[in-house]
């Protein structure tokens, strides 16, 4: 069988091969029963990011002006509603690009599997460096988050994820890039941690397609393509009393934490 068809029976090998592999690939024995009584310790990577993550989708441009099948990831995208997704502005070098972005839905890789769409409208959001993006055919009502991505967010979140595919495509070199890559997941919280730190700025920097979302789809930031750090997807940070009256406005940047101290408390979505 094809090294796709192989994958989906034993995801491990893209762990192994994360560049694809040209030859036709057989199993010697396969213990259905074994797999079958472990299901519930088993953490499947593909299935496990495709369905909590599944309103993200990819947005890849023709690598050749002579071979439009060729393509190149350029950026990540969230599922707004059945026929938009919010996307940086980075994510074409000119806007005549725009139109020659295939999306990609339904698939935790940004080259295969789940269905395509066309571009047929790019409109500015109030969020500086972010773009809604019409589609055609529209997604499916499974990939339409519910709620929907809450932008900007100024209340407060305890557990975010930052999502997605390569966002710099365009400026690796060709040794480094992957065409069969799952998208990968940093999880990161606002509670005080002793893990690797970063931190929520609100620069006037460019932002990348990377976002940062609660489980409760807040969109909290954009990763900056200039600085080791994220972009606030509104202009100021935010100060609240406890019951999440909304004071005023720091400029200062917000410190986040990896999420690697097993923090109890739970998100609170908004109804």
């Amino acid at each position: 069988m094809s090294f796709e068809e192989a994958s989906m029976t034993c995801s491990c090998l893209r762990s192994v091969f994360p560049g694809g592999y040209a030859e036709s690939v057989t199993f010697d024995k396969v213990y259905y029963k074994k797999t079958s009584r472990r299901k519930r310790s088993i953490k499947d990577p593909i299935r496990d990011r495709w369905e909590n993550y599944h309103f993200l989708v990819s947005l890849s441009i023709p690598a050749y002006s002579d071979d439009t099948e060729q393509k190149l990831f350029a950026c990540n995208g969230l599922v707004q509603s059945t026929d938009i997704l919010i996307t940086s502005k980075t994510c074409v070098q000119d806007e005549s690009e725009w139109y020659n972005l295939t999306v990609r839905s339904e698939s935790p890789f940004w080259s295969q599997f789940g269905r395509e769409h066309s571009v047929i409208d790019v409109s500015d959001t109030d969020i500086d460096g972010l773009v809604q993006v019409q589609v055609w055919p529209e997604f499916s009502e499974f990939v339409v988050p519910s709620p929907s991505i809450k932008y900007p967010f100024w209340g407060k979140w305890v557990h975010a994820s930052s999502i997605g595919w390569d966002e710099n495509m365009y400026e690796k070199n060709l040794t480094s890039r992957y065409k069969y890559e799952l998208f990968d997941v940093d999880e990161w919280t606002s509670q005080n941690c002793s893990s690797e730190s970063s931190e929520i700025c609100y620069y006037s920097d460019k932002v990348s397609s990377r976002p940062l979302v609660t489980s409760c789809h807040q969109l909290i930031a954009m990763k900056s393509t200039e600085k080791n750090c994220f972009n606030g997807v509104g202009n100021f940070t935010y100060n609240t009393t406890e019951d999440g009256t909304l004071l005023g406005y720091d400029p200062e940047c917000q410190p986040i934490y990896n999420d690697d101290c097993s923090v109890t408390e739970a998100e609170v979505c908004e109804s």
